[in-house]
């Protein structure tokens, strides 16, 4: 675990910024959760105990999330990003009170395709490929509101999460600014399964590619999770979620379906999932890939 977040981290510091015009768009819309009870993009109320960190490692990926088709027959006439393996690490820090700070950054590992090729920009955008990349830093506050994290029945947390790129906005790593969110999590608990909502309103500066324009959008992920079987004190867990964008183009509105299975034990818990878009809006993935590894690094309060 200690390698593979060095490497990350060495990667992410090491990538150079890209040359020619930022694509102010990221490929990979899921942001993997940080809580203590979570599916993959949907996460629940809990926040971590207080004095303990939870630490993430995740490598997802992206088949085909961003292609453009002709108006007239549909054909497809450019693929921007073909291939992405995007991983990322992140933290989440328990403070007194139920609060707890979050921090993650993703780094597009392996980026493939068009770029800005036959999408009708000119000069040296038509020719500059695709680069690895970092993507968005963000930097969040939670807090839980309502609900004992060990009772059942309804949870309640809210959020704020700002993000920032570092450099990945030119080759669809990173958005292309500044991004603030409020963010409210419920989730509502049952002994074997547990329903989680989580809805977010994103607001960034409006940028115009491919024709369309991007800016503020609603984020809403929702799902189910539910223990499958136990065994001492292990558990296989599994769950599936729907994650939808509400936003001004029809373009721009993108809808995914995931699941994954989860092998959650004392130690770390090890998610292995897959997923598809339900849509062609840009930045849908024909279908991604995903594992996930959680790991609490003070196991006193597990």
């Amino acid at each position: 675990m200690r390698l593979g977040a060095l490497a990350l981290l060495l990667c992410a510091s090491t990538t150079a910024w890209a040359d020619g015009t930022s694509t102010g768009i990221a490929a990979d819309r899921l942001r993997f959760g940080l809580g203590p009870s979570v599916l993959a993009g949907a996460e629940g109320a809990e926040t971590t105990r207080s004095g303990n960190v939870n630490m993430l490692l995740s490598f997802d990926y992206l088949n085909r999330p961003i292609q453009l088709r002709s108006v007239a027959n549909g054909a497809v006439v450019s693929t921007p990003v073909r291939h992405q393996l995007v991983g990322n690490l992140g933290w989440e820090i328990g403070l007194p009170r139920r609060f707890a700070i979050q921090l993650s950054l993703p780094v597009a590992l392996w980026n493939a395709g068009d770029r800005l090729r036959y999408s009708g920009v000119t000069g040296d955008d038509a020719t500059t490929g695709l680069h690895a990349g970092t993507g968005d830093l963000l930097l969040g506050i939670k807090v839980a509101l309502l609900g004992h994290p060990e009772e059942p029945g309804m949870h309640v947390a809210f959020a704020l999460d700002g993000t920032a790129p570092l450099g990945g906005d030119h080759d669809f790593a990173a958005t292309g600014s500044l991004t603030i969110a409020p963010r409210l999590m419920i989730d509502y608990r049952l002994p074997w399964f547990t329903i989680v909502l989580d809805a977010q309103v994103r607001f960034a500066g409006r940028r115009t590619l491919f024709g369309t324009s991007f800016g503020d959008e609603l984020d809403i992920t929702g799902g189910v999770v539910g223990k499958l079987a136990s065994f001492r004190r292990s558990h296989l867990v599994a769950y599936v979620e729907a994650a939808g964008v509400v936003a001004s183009g029809a373009s721009t509105r993108s809808a995914e379906l995931r699941g994954a299975l989860r092998l959650a034990t004392p130690h770390a818990d090890v998610d292995v999932g897959a997923g598809g878009g339900l849509d062609d809006a840009i930045a849908t993935p024909r279908y991604r890939l995903f594992a996930v590894v959680r790991v609490p690094l003070d196991r006193r309060g597990k």
